[in-house]
């Protein structure tokens, strides 16, 4: 994968259930991205490289960032330029991030 830049972002995409979520909603504002929120249903139904029970158990769907990125892209699992990356935050708390090149 060649480096990518911020410039080359769209958009950010998640599950509805953190249409509340501080951080995203401030890293969307910072950069003037706009921001796609997607239904566990909706997940559910994308084919993804990694999906997780951890993630079915607790959000009722296996995927939420590969997901979301491929439904915000309009595009397949083939076009993931990033499959989830996990990252912990200095606070401890968990991110998990996904890139998908969009179609069109």
């Amino acid at each position: 994968m060649s480096q990518l830049s911020r410039k080359q972002i769209a958009c950010i995409a998640s599950i509805d259930a953190k249409h509340d979520e501080v951080a995203i909603l401030q890293l969307a504002g910072t950069h003037g991205w706009p921001i796609h929120f997607f239904s566990k249903e909706q997940l559910a139904q994308v084919d993804v490289p990694n999906p997780s029970e951890t993630v079915l158990r607790y959000m009722g769907t296996p995927s939420v960032s590969e997901a979301a990125a491929i439904l915000a892209g309009r595009t397949k699992s083939c076009n993931l330029l990033l499959e989830k990356h996990r990252l912990r935050g200095a606070d401890g708390k968990n991110a998990t991030i996904s890139i998908a090149k969009m179609e069109g």
